[in-house]
Formats: structure tokens, C-alpha cells, sequence
């Protein structure tokens, strides 16, 4: 089957983090049909697939995430989600019809080295790639080298994209929740508002990176949601904020959580309310070996029809960076440009040109000997 069918099947059911169960279903009745392949099943969703090689040095990994993003489709796509409320607007779709691609192609033409195809739950949170790497994969295959790619609107068909160093930057979640005392909104005197307590404390969230981390660095300190309040007419005894923090260098990360925590204690106590902070889940930057990059310039770079730029890093996370902190490789953006401006990944009309699937195949395919 071709990868532009696989693409077209999976973009049908789009599935979040963990709960990837029909994806799974079709990855492993395609991966069965492949008799060379050895399958593997370390988590509820999500699978591994390894192949021998004719004369192995090594064993090369391929990863590509398989869930998808809560968001309604808006496309128009004649594929478009069955899932109501779900879509692949983060191209997972793309990613998986790219192995699936390569699973197919050394079926058919088998390569000297070992190949393991990870095909990973949850990267849009909270996270699959250290389960599948507690679960004992790594271990269990020990790969020598990894690589991955991440289907980009920024970029023709055609061009790849990556640098030596720092791709995507560490990330951590934030969520905080401030307590106070309800009454009538006629009567605000007898309660404790914790809007306006949240209102404050967001506001003083927003001046952590432009006054405790050093200008010469990336970070970012950002609230995405905001939930307080039942009725127009009662002061509200809750306030919920949600945000993500992002650094491209690690000794800034807790520089960070330690002017949030503080500013949340004074925030609480100035308003005479109660509080409860959690960081939630944190992604490791994503960290391209040098040596890995050189050695994909050199393999990729030479083939017809692919063209290779170098980026600079995004504040965008991604827990690939978790074996890149065991394993040397890199990560690369394939360009996958759709011809519309303004419609970037998360996007409800998100919808990346199928051409580059071919691209995407032949860069993993120049890696294997």
C-alpha cells in the first residue's frame, strides 16, 4: 500500500495521548503483513518493530509519534477526522506513513544494518517516549544511532531543515490554582475575589523572563488558559491557570520555577488565599549530535531532489529528546509547505503536502547502508 494510503486511513482517526488504540490496530496489521519483521508491544498503545540486517555494524532507529491533537478539523480534506474533535494537525499522520513506508521498503530490499522502528504514543502529552524507554526498548534493541523528523509548513517540498545542537528547547507544564471565598457579587466586601487575585498573579508571571533570566537567553513563560468563575453575579472562590515554560538552557529552568513558586506564596498571601502548584510533565531539549548531523549531510544531502538547509532552534518542545539523551542522532524538519499563509501545525486547517512523504522516505532510506 502506498504511504500517501496510509496517510489518508490514519488522518481519519486521529487519537490522543495513551488512548491511541484504532491507530495501533491498523500499525499492526500492516507490520504483521511484513514477515521479516520481529513486533513488539511495550505499552497499551504503540509498537516496535525490528528487522535483522544482511551484514549488521549496528542497529539504526527510526521514531515517529502517532497521537494526535483534542482540536476540530477544519480542513475540508476528503480524508478529513471521523473523530469528532480530533485531528492530526501536528502532521503524526505524515510521520507514521513515513515508517510504515520504510517498513514496506525493506521488506522488499533489506539493508545491511539492524532497523527498529519506533512508532511512539503520546509526544503531545504527557509524554511517550520515556515510557517506552522505562519499558525497556532501548535496552531491549540497543540501538546505536536514532533519527527523526517533524513535517514543517515553513519549508517547500523538498528542503529539509535542521542544525547541530539545540532543535526544540525543554519544556515544563505549569498549573496553578488559588483558593479564596465566595459571596454575592452585590457584596463583594465579604468574600475573597480570586479573579482579581488571578489577574495579579498572571500579570507578574509575565515579567520573570524580561527581569530574572539573561537577556542573552531563549525562554518563554507563557498562560494559555485561564478558568475562573460561575455566574456574573458571584465572586468566585476558585482560579485555575494553565501555561508551559520554555528554555533552550537548563540551568535557566529552575531560575524559573523558583520565581513562580515565590510569586504564587506572595500572590496567596497578599490576597489572603490558599494555593497549590504543580509543574506537571517536562520534555528534554531535543539535541542533534554533531557528528550524527555531519554524517546526515553527508548521506541525505547527496540524494536527487532533496535539498538541506540549516534552521535555527524553535521554542516548540518535543520528548524525542529523550533518547537523544541516550542515544546519538538527530531530528530534522521536512518541509511539507501546503501554499497557504498563516496556516502552521496546531492549526485547524493544517493539512502538509503528501509529496513530501517521498522525500521523507528517501532521507531515512540514504541512512541505512
Amino acid at each position: 500500500m502506498s504511504m500517501i494510503n496510509h496517510r489518508n486511513i490514519l488522518h481519519q482517526i486521529p487519537e490522543i495521548g495513551h488512548q491511541e488504540y484504532k491507530t495501533t490496530a491498523y500499525l499492526l496489521e500492516i507490520l504483521t503483513k511484513l514477515k521479516s519483521f520481529e513486533l513488539y508491544q511495550p505499552l497499551k498503545t504503540g509498537v516496535v518493530a525490528y528487522k535483522k540486517g544482511t551484514r549488521p555494524s549496528k542497529c539504526v532507529a527510526f521514531r515517529a509519534d502517532i497521537d494526535a491533537l483534542p482540536m476540530e478539523e477544519k480542513t475540508g480534506y476528503e480524508y478529513q477526522s471521523k473523530h469528532k474533535g480530533f485531528m492530526h494537525a501536528c502532521g503524526h499522520d505524515m510521520h507514521m506513513a513515513v515508517l510504515l513506508g520504510l517498513a514496506e521498503e525493506l521488506e522488499q530490499n533489506p539493508c545491511q544494518e539492524d532497523v527498529l522502528l519506533i512508532f511512539q504514543p503520546a509526544e503531545e502529552g504527557p509524554g511517550g517516549a520515556m515510557p517506552m524507554i522505562e519499558a525497556g526498548v532501548l535496552d531491549k534493541y540497543k540501538p546505536d544511532e536514532i533519527y527523526s523528523l517533524h513535517v514543517s509548513p515553513d519549508y517547500k517540498t523538498g528542503v529539509i531543515a535542521t542544525k547541530p545542537g539545540t532543535l526544540f528547547v525543554s519544556n515544563s507544564e505549569l498549573f496553578i490554582d488559588l483558593y479564596g471565598k465566595s459571596c454575592h457579587g452585590a457584596l463583594p466586601h465579604e468574600g475573597n475575589d480570586m479573579i482579581v487575585a488571578g489577574m495579579n498573579l498572571v500579570n507578574q508571571l509575565h515579567t520573570i523572563i524580561s527581569r530574572n533570566i539573561n537577556p542573552s537567553n531563549c525562554a518563554v513563560v507563557t498562560v494559555g488558559k485561564f478558568n475562573a468563575g460561575k455566574r456574573l453575579n458571584i465572586v468566585t472562590d476558585h482560579a485555575r491557570i494553565e501555561g508551559t515554560i520554555r528554555v533552550k538552557s537548563m540551568e535557566d529552568m529552575p531560575i524559573i520555577k523558583g520565581r513562580i513558586l515565590n510569586i504564587v506564596k506572595g500572590i496567596a498571601k497578599s490576597f489572603e488565599a490558599k494555593y497549590e502548584i504543580d509543574f506537571g510533565s517536562s520534555y528534554s531539549a531535543v539535541v542533534n549530535d554533531g557528528e550524527k548531523y555531519e554524517h546526515f549531510l553527508n548521506r541525505v544531502g547527496q540524494q536527487e531532489g532533496i535539498e538541506i538547509v540549516k534552521c535555527e532552534h524553535t521554542m516548540a518542545s518535543e520528548d524525542f529528546g529523550f533518547f537523544l539523551e541516550r542515544i546519538p542522532g538527530i531530528m530534522f524538519w521536512l518541509g511539507a509547505a501546503q501554499g497557504k499563509e498563516g496556516i502552521g501545525l496546531h492549526h485547524p486547517e493544517f493539512l502538509p503536502d503528501e509529496k513530501a512523504l517521498e522525500i521523507g522516505l528517501k532521507a531515512f532510506r540514504a541512512l541505512l547502508t
